[in-house]
């Protein structure tokens, strides 16, 4: 039996909209969830969310849910209503919904007028882990130079953020975009003039944001939650998702809910699991 979580292995719901009781058997690295609008699908993943971040909002709504238990791979669980201390496992949970701020005046000043909605917000934030990744990235390379590392280790560190940058200026590619490979923030370049990721366009906000929190997970076992990922994404960006999280995190595990038949176009479709099909009778 592994001593840390990495993954999450089967997911028990009470209680799904008043009624339902569901049981859910997961893959170590794609889990797509579907159903119509109102099957209950988004409030599953909000709720395992609560639950790993140890917030208190399980089946604080009315009539949306009882109970959940999370098991992970090295058997132990999570229950609702548990206190997590000292948790094992990494968690990043990826918010796309790109609405305008409440706290918008308050925000802005923080942020020198650059930020204005939640994924901006979120953008900035991330800005400080991906100093904080490339931090940790330069002591690694320094410390195997000073080790005597085998130079196929220190090409592999050393190969990271460029498969990054090269993965970004592809897919931005059609708008003449480019990552400023000579920042240590993320900034951009389009007809040789910088521009900040506040600037670029929703769906490029959305893919910059859940690609560089990939990027920060810095290779390690990482459950990532994702409701409706394809928002604002164009459909050869839906296609290409879920294979690009795990290009760049190849131990990430990945549990979204989605409307989108793009997601699963390329090899995933056996990783879909209909909400209805897992309900226990």
């Amino acid at each position: 039996m592994e001593h840390n979580p990495e993954y999450i292995t089967k997911i028990e719901v009470k209680g799904l909209l008043n009624n339902l009781n569901i049981i859910w058997k997961l893959n170590r690295h794609i889990n797509v969830l579907s159903g119509i609008n109102g099957s209950g699908k988004s409030t599953v993943i909000r709720n395992i969310a609560s639950l790993l971040l140890n917030k208190k909002n399980i089946g604080e709504r009315k009539n949306v849910i009882d109970s959940m238990v999370i098991e992970f791979n090295n058997g132990s669980k999570i229950t609702a209503g548990q206190t997590v201390t000292d948790a094992a496992f990494n968690i990043d949970v990826i918010s796309t919904f790109d609405v305008t701020l409440k706290e918008l005046e308050t925000l802005q000043k923080l942020s020198d007028g650059t930020v204005r909605t939640d994924m901006d917000w979120n953008l900035y934030q991330l800005q400080r882990k991906y100093l904080s990744f490339q931090l940790k990235q330069g002591n690694l390379l320094v410390d195997m130079l000073r080790n005597n590392a085998p130079q196929e280790q220190i090409n592999q560190v050393m190969s990271v953020k460029p498969k990054f940058y090269d993965m970004i200026d592809r897919l931005f590619s059609p708008t003449g975009k480019r990552i400023n490979r000579n920042s240590d923030e993320l900034t951009f370049i389009l007809h040789e003039r910088e521009i900040t990721p506040y600037q670029l366009s929703a769906g490029e906000k959305q893919l910059l944001l859940i690609l560089t929190t990939v990027l920060c997970q810095d290779c390690k076992p990482t459950i990532m939650l994702m409701d409706e990922p394809e928002i604002s994404l164009h459909f050869e960006w839906q296609k290409i998702l879920l294979e690009s999280i795990l290009e760049i995190n190849p131990n990430a595990q990945i549990i979204v809910a989605t409307h989108s038949p793009a997601m699963v176009m390329n090899g995933w479709l056996e990783h879909v699991h209909e909400i209805n099909d897992l309900v226990e009778i």
